[in-house]
């Protein structure tokens, strides 16, 4: 560490010079990488002295930045180089409990060094960004209390957002390694049951923010993960104080999508609010499916866990009416088109046909892709049982379903749709559930008399 404080005191003494703040970056890494691979380095250096040498490069760092020309390219970039260095000093410390605790004992610090985050996390430097997500899952090991602050205190949460921005941009890029980083990030955040809490502090209205959106897609990864998981290999997670809030939010969104759908028919309001809603119903829909995966999972092994207890709240009548009167709505709002359908259309010469095989023109509806399949495959795993045992409470969602004229809305989805791919092979597997083994259901099937087409 005296070579590290020696370097940073001969550059300050000479700020313009690039050799000298070279050097210290070299011995800053290089002390890192002792601190990463060395429990008695860090056992032997104080958490005091590193926050102090810390504090006082970032506070410079940070003073330049709020007065610099932003065109002084190589000036800022020196800069960069010594924060990021300096951040990975703190991040190979972490490892260490000491430290950790040193980093979470003192909040101003601990805010401090949040929004010292927040401007060093520019997609562009990805180095830099990755060395401040890497610092950041350090000082929060799971199960710490200090991952409640990158939900309920303002600066934290501002870095939470500045983290799930990253990852939207970073799917983009399939080199990055910051999407593995986020990933674990949230899922720490899903061990500590604090999903609900943050999509809600994220943003309470209908209208679905980025970082909302964000937080879902990198949620999935992690379902995906647990699902994929044995559970043997697991720590059990708090499953439904984090999916609870999901049911909730899906269930309020789709009655705002399907009264949108009929604003947008009807008045032809704006649709860019039911585009947005639809962008996070795909979101939740798939959450929830993955949910309920790993409910069946449990519940067919007669596992006494959390994640069993979801499917009576997956399965409650709320969801299945915002699920029926979604496919309903949507369906109506966007007839199925099948691929590839003859048209009678007549086409000028010279012309050839649209792809949208139809005479109707467009009127700038919004196609909602995948919303039907989604709602349908979410459908059809609630209706599936989960053993013997399960029956009685898929008996409820069948007489649910069939009560609410669902039955007829999924046999009306058995159609090809160019925009729900394998939208008829989940409306035959939904179907087979909500008729197996009641009587009531297949006699209202049976009652159904083929209509005879306009053609004919």
């Amino acid at each position: 560490m005296e070579a590290v404080a020696g370097s940073w005191d001969a550059w300050r003494t000479a700020p313009a010079a690039a050799p000298a703040a070279q050097r210290y970056v070299d011995d800053a890494v290089a002390y890192g990488k002792i601190l990463a691979s060395s429990e008695d380095a860090r056992n032997a250096l104080s958490p005091a002295a590193l926050w102090s040498h810390v504090r006082t490069v970032l506070d410079a760092w940070t003073s330049f930045e709020a007065q610099v020309d932003p065109h002084r390219r190589d000036e800022r970039a020196r800069w960069a180089d010594v924060a990021r260095a300096t951040l990975g000093l703190l991040r190979n410390s972490a490892v260490e409990s000491q430290h950790a605790r040193m980093m979470g004992s003192d909040v101003q610090r601990w805010m401090q060094t949040l929004l010292v985050f927040e401007r060093m996390s520019d997609p562009l430097h990805e180095r830099t960004s990755l060395a401040a997500q890497v610092f950041l899952l350090n000082c929060v090991p799971p199960g710490d209390e200090k991952l409640s602050d990158l939900v309920h205190c303002k600066p934290a949460r501002r870095a939470m957002e500045v983290v799930l921005h990253l990852y939207e941009a970073a799917l983009y890029e399939e080199t990055s390694d910051t999407v593995s980083i986020t990933i674990a990030l949230v899922d720490r955040l899903f061990g500590a049951g604090l999903i609900g809490p943050l999509l809600d502090t994220l943003g309470t209205d209908m209208d679905i923010r980025p970082a909302q959106l964000a937080l879902l897609r990198a949620l999935i990864e992690c379902l995906h993960q647990h699902v994929q998981t044995p559970p043997a290999d697991q720590v059990e997670a708090p499953w439904v104080a984090n999916v609870r809030p999901l049911i909730d939010r899906a269930v309020a969104l789709s009655t705002y999508a399907a009264e949108s759908m009929q604003q947008v028919a009807n008045e032809g309001t704006d649709a860019q609010g039911l585009v947005r809603a639809y962008m996070g119903l795909l979101a939740l829909f798939e959450c929830l499916h993955w949910a309920g995966l790993r409910a069946h999972q449990d519940v067919t092994a007669a596992r006494t866990t959390e994640a069993a207890a979801l499917l009576p709240l997956l399965r409650e009548p709320a969801v299945l009416g915002a699920c029926i009167e979604l496919l309903r709505q949507a369906r109506s709002f966007y007839p199925p088109k099948a691929p590839f359908a003859p048209t009678s259309a007549s086409v000028p010469e010279g012309h050839a046909q649209s792809a949208l095989h139809t005479k109707e023109p467009d009127d700038g509806r919004p196609g909602l892709p995948r919303l039907k399949r989604s709602a349908l495959q979410l459908l059809g795993t609630l209706s599936f049982p989960a053993g013997s045992h399960d029956r009685p409470a898929v008996r409820d969602v069948q007489d649910r379903v069939r009560e609410l004229g669902g039955l007829i809305d999924v046999l009306s989805l058995t159609a090809l749709d160019e925009l729900n791919p394998y939208i008829r092979e989940h409306a035959v597997f939904a179907l087979r559930n909500l008729l197996e083994q009641n009587a009531a259901s297949q006699a209202l099937v049976k009652e159904l008399q083929p209509m005879p087409s306009s053609g004919s």
